[in-house]
């Protein structure tokens, strides 16, 4: 586990020689044979967290301004 989010361990039926590990968080999937890539990549989006909220939050301003604006009769 890492905070919340729990690793898995599986073996891919094309490379069954191999170890390897899965985790899921924000709806993003990494896969590798790499225990210590996997650790790097979840820590790197687990504390990229407030800022993909800060760019969704701008993101879903940006577009709902635009749909208002398209939405105006400009006749």
């Amino acid at each position: 586990m890492i905070g919340d989010f729990e690793v898995v361990e599986y073996t891919n039926p094309y490379y069954p020689d191999k170890v390897m590990y899965k985790i899921l968080i924000n709806n993003k999937e990494f896969h590798t044979d790499d225990y210590g890539r996997l650790i790097d990549w979840a820590l790197e989006v687990l504390a990229d967290e407030p800022n993909r909220i800060e760019r969704e939050t701008i993101t879903d301003k940006a577009v709902e301004s635009f749909f208002k604006d398209s939405n105006t009769s400009k006749d």
